[in-house]
């Protein structure tokens, strides 16, 4: 019989932000969007940001994804930018930017993962993602963190939808 456990990323394994944080990092997620877009020389069209940030912070009550992507190009009118996945992951990386600055391992994290991982556990962890986001920085997150080398299986909610 396999023997397996599955953990949740935020707040279980690694703290990012305090759920009444939220509003503030998503704000500085936005502007490192912002930033990122107009060094590209992307002109943005800030009439009623605020209206459409508001409009897009919500989730589908069937509790499906809405991908942060689309989320991204609704609020900053990016529609004419083509929707290529290298540009839709570096805008998504940049709003993640602010995010994993704050991030800290508990303290008994990996050697819990170590000891699990030695008496032939499998792991994995199931994770919903803030607004949405891609499956793909935070994955980069996990190896720079170490945990990735104890997990066999990664489901992020970007990935299923």
């Amino acid at each position: 019989m396999r023997k397996g456990i599955l953990f949740d990323l935020g707040n279980t394994l690694v703290q990012y932000f305090n759920r009444n944080e939220s509003l503030f990092v998503l704000e500085k997620c936005l502007d490192s969007v912002s930033i990122f877009l107009e060094k590209l020389g992307i002109s943005l069209d800030y009439d009623n940001i605020k209206h459409r940030i508001e409009k897009e912070n919500y989730e589908l009550s069937n509790h499906k994804v809405r991908h942060l992507e689309k989320r991204l190009f609704k609020i900053f009118r990016l529609e004419k930018l083509s929707m290529t996945s290298g540009v839709e992951l570096a805008i998504c990386s940049q709003f993640l930017k602010p995010v994993f600055p704050k991030s800290k391992v508990y303290e008994d994290t990996l050697p819990i993962l170590s000891e699990l991982k030695s008496r032939g556990y499998k792991l994995g962890i199931v994770s919903n993602m803030p607004w949405g986001s891609p499956s793909e920085p935070w994955k980069i997150e996990l190896q720079k963190a170490g945990i990735s080398k104890y997990i066999d299986n990664l489901v992020f909610c970007s990935d299923l939808g």
